[in-house]
């Protein structure tokens, strides 16, 4: 199912709000690129409107949560300075983690959206209350989630955040830069 081609309107989709979002950030958050550097160093693009995306969830108390299984200090030093809630890196085995996670902290799977783009995402997709994905994730992902219109790097966490809230975002962003 595609956001632009939908034809259900978004309460049919949203009927609820998230206790937290749970986002991959390889693909998501970025292009799904490296870039290597000459000292060996690797880089990513984040796209600064996700950042927007980030401060919507935190003003009105949605969690965000990143959960990876690349580990990599300069990310979580932007997720840090974006606003996430929690940042979980390194992780292989990202299903069994999260079980640990939401028990730890009183949470069942229904409570939480995950944004993901690639096959080591179906198994904790699944499992949430929704899953969505980029338009550019694998073929598997997008015919079991909900699909944005942008791809990975392009700001789809914000579209996600967005739809989720629906017309609640003018009167968010109006208390937060008004």
């Amino acid at each position: 199912m595609t956001i632009n081609n939908m034809n259900k309107s978004r309460k049919a989709i949203v009927n609820k709000y998230p206790k937290v979002i749970v986002t991959d950030v390889d693909g998501c958050l970025t292009d799904d690129c490296f870039y290597y550097l000459e000292n060996g160093d690797t880089a990513r693009k984040f796209n600064v409107k996700d950042g927007y995306g980030v401060k919507l969830l935190n003003h009105i108390g949605i969690e965000i949560w990143a959960l990876s299984g690349e580990k990599s200090e300069a990310v979580f030093r932007r997720l840090r300075k974006l606003g996430f809630n929690e940042i979980f890196l390194g992780i292989d085995f990202k299903l069994k983690f999260l079980e640990k996670v939401l028990e730890t902290k009183n949470l069942e799977w229904d409570d939480i959206y995950y944004l993901g783009n690639d096959l080591n995402d179906m198994l904790v997709g699944l499992k949430c209350g929704k899953f969505w994905c980029p338009n550019d994730a694998h073929e598997l992902i997008k015919s079991n989630a909900i699909v944005l219109s942008k791809k990975g790097g392009e700001g789809v966490l914000r579209e996600m955040v967005e739809f989720v809230l629906g017309e609640e975002v003018e009167s968010i962003y109006r208390a937060l830069y008004g």
